[in-house]
Order: structure tokens, then C-alpha cells, then sequence
């Protein structure tokens, strides 16, 4: 089985495919304010936020968007799309990381409801 992925990967040039679409992601995200330190190795894609609470805001508030994240580090995002992700797709993801950005760097930003919950975010929200 392995074999016959390979074998898949190869004829539909798929890891080309995925350099190509994770340059395009690292460019979209170098466009949104409020991140930095945008880096990556085809789909497997980093960028970092000022702190920690800024950083699980983000997660909070993409996941109430319908996009998943994962927290990395200290102040770190992941961002690993599925290898057969169409490029509108991308752009739906980029839109949701500028909306949630610019949301959780407005002034008195505070998330509620019950992912906040779950995550056991820590923030008081009475």
C-alpha cells in the first residue's frame, strides 16, 4: 500500500503541487497584519502572534470560523492543510486568519462561548 502512495504522489506530481500551494499560503499570510514570522516547507506552515493569549484568541476564533489551527510553542500557529486542498479552499483559510486577525487586535477583544470553554481559555468573560 505505501508503495502504490508513492507511486500516486509521484504521477500526479503531487509534491510540486504542495511547494507551489505552500508558497502561495506563506505569501497570503505575509499580507495579513497582526502575525509574523510566516515560515514553511510545502503545506506544513508556521507563523507566529505577539503572546500566548494572542495566540490561543486566534485558535479560539478560527475554530468559530470553521478553520482548524494548531497552537506550536510559546506564541506559535500551525497551519497543515490536506494534500489535496484546492486553492479556493486556501483562499477561504486566508480570509478567516485576516477576519479573526484583525478581530482579536481590535481594542477590549474578548472571545466567549463554548469553544472558549472547552479550551479552558482561562480568560474571565463576566
Amino acid at each position: 500500500l505505501g508503495i502504490k502512495i508513492i507511486e500516486i504522489i509521484k504521477k500526479k506530481k503531487l509534491l510540486n503541487r504542495n511547494k507551489q500551494l505552500g508558497n502561495y499560503i506563506v505569501n497570503g499570510l505575509r499580507q495579513i497584519g497582526g502575525i509574523s514570522n510566516v515560515r514553511g516547507r510545502g503545506l506544513m506552515i508556521g507563523f507566529d502572534l505577539e503572546s500566548t493569549d494572542k495566540r490561543d484568541d486566534m485558535i479560539i476564533e478560527c475554530i468559530k470560523s470553521g478553520l482548524i489551527v494548531l497552537g506550536a510553542g510559546e506564541k506559535s500557529i500551525r497551519v497543515v492543510p490536506p494534500y489535496l486542498i484546492e486553492k479556493k479552499d486556501i483562499d477561504l483559510g486566508l480570509q478567516i486568519i485576516e477576519k479573526v486577525s484583525k478581530a482579536i487586535h481590535t481594542s477590549g477583544f474578548k472571545h466567549h462561548g463554548k469553544i472558549c470553554e472547552f479550551m479552558e481559555c482561562g480568560h474571565s468573560h463576566t
